[in-house]
């Protein structure tokens, strides 16, 4: 017998020889349908064409040419299909390009009927995520919520790029297979993703499979949040080429999906028939478990056990297993908890004798597993010690409080949630959070015993409390973080399950903090007006945010766990009242049986949650003139030659560069990494176990599930998606505690963060199963939060305070995780959003509107250090002579907005920078004067838009003003409006200056070209909409 080695993915080994059946070809049980177009349609058996598809030239043959949504033909399927388990092969080309710049083409290739079925299949693309992927439905709806995140899912590459989406003449063969709990999807041969989910499960499939999508028939998953984009690109004709379609009887394993695209479906079902038993095994090293599971294909019933035996030949473990016939699965769990570090095999034996193939497998114990590094428990700067105030009343009941307050921020409770937050002094609630839950058709907040400190730290403060709603008793668990993280845990108990009539959260705030409502799935960030928004949890929704431009409140969750009897897609909503606005947070919406103990969680950070370091304006922007002054300045190199090999780990003996410092003082050199993604990039590494051995030992806890394999693709983009779990944080510190020992960078730049990706990895300790069954994500917040927390205090403790945490966080703003970045790197997600296309035909500001520039960009309300990647400005600049304007507009939106690090857009960023430096912009007293305050410091007329910067210790003042019209649609003239230029209009005493007291010039000249002032006015000559202005006004005493 020969031995066959676990690696990070999946193992799948024959089992001996049970049986052997002979197979028939185009006739065999195992060949369900094909269809190859090479005879026409109607002589295969075609009972339907819809709209007008074609038969054209295939890559051997004829193929179907298909428009999306208008074209389709249907097949019979088979009526003795048993759906439970099956495999769907094809070969697919793009008729014509995709457009894979606007947005990959969004359409359903192949659908199987719905008129006189509960369950359907079908194939799609996912858009903007260029996959392809198979959603299963009941009835219409996802299969338990599948796909989640980023499914089981197949890139649509192309053979000369890998970043692209199909192109003409380029065909690609998909391999779709599945079996009760578990689908996967091969490209070419190889596994190209796979996911596990209990809910997978096909019974009741129609009568037909329509290639081609019949609109009234064809099911279509748009990703949440994504539809209202999404759909338009559903209606265009997108044209595709299919070609050899084969449905199949049973599951197929790996080295079965490899022959199907190397000989074709029809000639694999008619190869002899191996009847036998698949092991796929794998081994968790924090937990010391082997999983083993087995699938037979056997026309009888099949047991035996699964032995695992040290180098020596000693057993470790023992589990038996039993199977029943036809297309029978189980799974064993395998402690070596007492097992030592070693080698070891894996065999399963048949009561028969008949053995498998050996799995070797390793246990260790590296010396970084269960390291401490980073996990000290201290106050890091720039936050403070927490401080505990007990004692004190309540203005709404004469019961004692718990105030508890860190920097910037003070948490006041009666109970477990906060009655008061003040943010910057500024009371954020219009009334306290409150618990509701309606009982005999009353709703009622839930009454909690006065809040009991049970553990009280610098870092940490611990509250206890108990409530009642209806037959449950409820005790809560609320504990407060330094940075200002709260989050609580209310476990509930009842005698028996009973029911609930409903329960909400309820959080009331000011009036004046409703300005913005972000959540992940929406494209506006405006706090709604007139109509309440209602939004889904599910798919990322894990985080709702109100505030303004200086101060706000999160609200998130990791998952919806004990949410009974609540649509995900209905549980958040945020209406105006007439004292503010209030976030509303549905765990329960109509009557529904509860079980008798099930725990609900969630958390809320009030921001900002740190603050800006004294010059910050004068971060990022590494300009010639800025980096001979490190005592004001501090410009940032990201370096990019790590990301070729380091990704999601810090591979320092791998550097290219050596041990001596690639970019010298005053650069801050951070070397890029991600904690979201494992992965290499160009030198023609496609191997990840030769980069990182630990990956083979340690993958099935890292890995992100749903999985997406991209591996073996030289020149191209590999990687493979990771968890925060407990091991990979251990791994993660121990190699950034090496870094910083052997290297002099100054920090790290992230591409990404842990905990902004939903995992189903169960065993890893993310994901939940619901009382029906279902496989729920869970959004690792709190372990991505510890990943991030130990980094930074690594730096801090080798850096000190000039290390510099630069993460990009592609908008998703997940504070409790980010509290731990100094700096933000944000704007690439411009590029493949739909709002691309609206910038190409609308200019700039489609895209740049103000509610995006305020919330997702300034970072003002979080505090962190603002930065902007600028590729997207540049890829979507019109190519005519608006060039230049546009992109010096853009500029002026960024100062309009106290955004002041951003990369070159056309040689304006070291244009801008000289004036800025010249004025002093990164001096610590400047104070930014928007244009969006009630009062605006200045105004210029029609069209116009202006902000200013005070430095209040020298009283200097800098004005940007910009033309904001419109070109005029339809044609190259412009608008009007301050073509003949603007009179600048000053509020001097909101400036500080003083009416004939003060010099006006032009900051671009450096203060040559002076401008004259007429009381509180000046002209600004010229201003053709995108024009921008820069005056420096200075006062007589300190006018240079």
């Amino acid at each position: 017998m020969g031995k066959s080695r676990i690696h990070g993915a999946r193992m799948l080994v024959s089992l001996g020889l049970l049986a052997v059946a002979a197979s028939g070809g185009e006739g065999s049980d195992r060949l369900a349908l094909h269809v190859s177009f090479d005879a026409g349609l109607t002589a295969q058996g075609a009972l339907e064409t819809i709209g007008e598809p074609r038969l054209v030239a295939g890559r051997s043959g004829q193929a179907l040419k298909l428009r999306n949504g208008r074209d389709a033909v249907a097949f019979r399927l088979p009526p003795d299909f048993n759906p439970a388990q099956g495999t769907l092969s094809f070969w697919l080309s793009a008729g014509t390009n995709w457009d894979g710049a606007v947005g990959d083409a969004l359409q359903v290739l192949i659908h199987t009927d719905a008129e006189r079925s509960s369950h359907q299949f079908a194939v799609q693309t996912q858009w903007p995520r260029r996959r392809l992927i198979m959603p299963l439905y009941d009835r219409g709806e996802l299969i338990g919520g599948f796909p989640a995140g980023v499914a089981c899912s197949a890139p649509l590459y192309t053979a000369d790029d890998a970043e692209s989406v199909l192109k003409d003449g380029v065909w690609y063969h998909y391999l779709f297979t599945w079996r009760d709990g578990y689908q996967a999807v091969y490209l070419n041969g190889a596994l190209a993703g796979f996911t596990r989910n209990p809910e997978i499960r096909l019974r009741r499939l129609g009568r037909r499979l329509y290639l081609g999508w019949k609109k009234d028939n064809g099911p279509l998953f748009f990703d949440p949040g994504c539809e209202d984009a999404a759909r338009p690109l559903a209606e265009r004709p997108w044209e595709s080429l299919l070609d050899d379609v084969a449905l199949l009887r049973g599951f197929v394993t790996e080295r079965e999906a490899q022959l199907i695209y190397r000989e074709g479906a029809p000639a694999f079902a008619a190869m002899p028939r191996v009847e036998g038993l698949l092991l796929e095994a794998e081994f968790y090293q924090t937990t010391s478990e082997l999983v083993a599971r087995l699938l037979t294909t056997s026309a009888a019933d099949v047991s035996g056990r699964v032995a695992v035996c040290a180098e020596n030949g000693d057993q470790a473990a023992e589990a038996r297993f039993a199977l029943p016939a036809g297309h029978g699965g189980s799974e064993l769990v395998l402690s070596l908890a007492e097992a030592p570090a070693g080698a070891y095999t894996a065999r399963a034996i048949a009561d028969g004798g008949v053995e498998s193939e050996a799995v070797a497998f390793e246990k260790v114990q590296p010396p970084w597993l269960g390291n401490t590094l980073g996990a000290e428990d201290i106050v890091l700067p720039p936050w403070t010690p927490l401080e505990v105030k007990e004692g004190g009343a309540s203005a709404a009941a004469e019961r004692a409080t718990v105030a508890v307050s860190c920097w910037g921020r003070t948490y006041r409770f009666d109970g477990p949630l906060p009655m008061s937050i003040l943010s910057q002094g500024r009371e954020l609630l219009d009334a306290p959070v409150a618990w509701n839950f309606r009982e005999a058709d009353q709703v009622a907040p839930v009454q909690w015993t006065p809040p009991t400190v049970v553990t009280s730290s610098p870092t940490r403060v611990v509250l206890t409390s108990e409530g009642v709603m209806g037959a449950f008793r409820v005790a809560a668990h609320t504990r407060v973080e330094y940075d200002g993280m709260l989050w609580s845990e209310f476990a509930f108990r009842s005698e028996a399950a009973a029911t609930n009539e409903g329960m909400y959260v309820e959080i009331p705030l000011r009036k004046e903090f409703c300005v913005f409502l972000q959540h992940p799935a929406r494209r506006t960030c405006w706090f709604p007006d007139k109509n309440p928004w209602t939004g889904s949890f599910a798919d990322g929704g894990f985080c709702l945010f109100v505030g303004n431009d200086d101060a706000g409140l999160q609200w998130f969750a990791e998952s919806d766990q004990g949410w009974y009897g609540s649509d995900p897609k209905q549980a958040l909503s945020v209406r105006r009242t007439p004292g503010g606005g209030v976030m509303r947070i549905h765990m329960v919406r109509e009557p529904v049986a509860m079980p008798p103990a099930f725990t609900i969680a969630f958390g809320l950070m009030a921001t900002p949650v740190r603050p800006r370091p004294p010059g910050w304006r004068g971060w990022g922007n590494p300009t010639p003139q800025r980096l001979g002054r490190p005592d004001i300045y501090t410009p940032l190199a990201l370096d990019y030659s790590w990301w070729s090999i380091a990704p999601g780990w810090l591979l320092t003996d791998r550097d290219p560069s050596g041990p001596h410092r690639r970019f010298e003082p005053p650069m801050k050199w951070l070397p890029f990494t991600s904690t979201t993604f494992m992965g290499v990039r160009r030198f023609g590494e496609t191997n990840l176990f030769a980069c990182l051995p630990e990956w083979s030992r340690f993958a099935p806890e890292w890995r992100n599930e749903p999985v997406s394999i991209r591996w073996g693709k030289p020149g191209g983009w590999n990687e493979a998606r990771v968890n925060p779990s407990s091991s990979y944080r251990d791994h993660y510190a121990w190699m950034a505690d090496d870094l910083f020992r052997r290297y002099d960078v100054d920090g790290l730049y992230f591409d990404g963060f842990a905990g902004k990706q939903p995992s189903l990895n169960l065993r890893a300790g993310f994901g939940y199963v619901d009382r029906d069954g279902t496989l729920k994500p869970t959004l690792p917040i709190l372990a991505g939060r510890e990943l991030m927390r130990r980094v930074y205090a690594l730096v801090r403790r080798h850096r000190g305070a000039d290390g510099v945490i630069l993460v990009h966080p592609a908008t998703s703003q997940i504070m409790p995780v980010l509290s731990f970045a100094d700096a933000i790197y944000d704007g690439e997600w411009m590029g493949w959003s739909d709002i691309l296309a609206s910038m190409k035909t609308g200019g700039m500001r489609t895209g740049l509107t103000d509610d995006r520039l305020r919330m997702l960009f300034s970072y003002r309300m979080f505090g962190q250090v603002p930065l902007v990647d600028t590729r997207f400005v540049q890829r979507n600049l019109p190519h005519d002579e608006t060039r230049l304007r546009e992109a010096r507009k853009v500029m002026g939106l960024f100062l309009l907005h106290d955004i002041h690090g951003w990369g070159s857009v056309d040689g304006y960023n070291a244009v801008l920078t000289y004036p800025l430096d010249w004025w002093g912009m990164a001096e610590p007293s400047v104070e930014f004067l928007p244009y969006y305050a009630a009062h605006p410091p200045a105004t210029a007329g029609a069209g116009s838009l202006t902000s200013a910067y005070v430095q209040r210790s020298t009283g200097r003042v800098l004005v940007v003003t910009l033309n904001d019209s419109p070109r005029t649609r339809g044609s190259d003239r412009l608008a009007r409006e301050g073509q003949d230029g603007y009179e600048l209009r000053l509020d001097l005493e909101q400036l500080g200056l003083r009416e004939g007291q003060f010099r006006a010039c032009d900051a671009e000249s450096l203060g040559r070209l002076e401008i004259p002032v007429n009381g509180n006015a000046l002209p600004l000559r010229e201003m053709p909409p995108g024009a921008v202005k820069l005056v420096a006004l200075e006062p007589m005493e300190t006018a240079r």
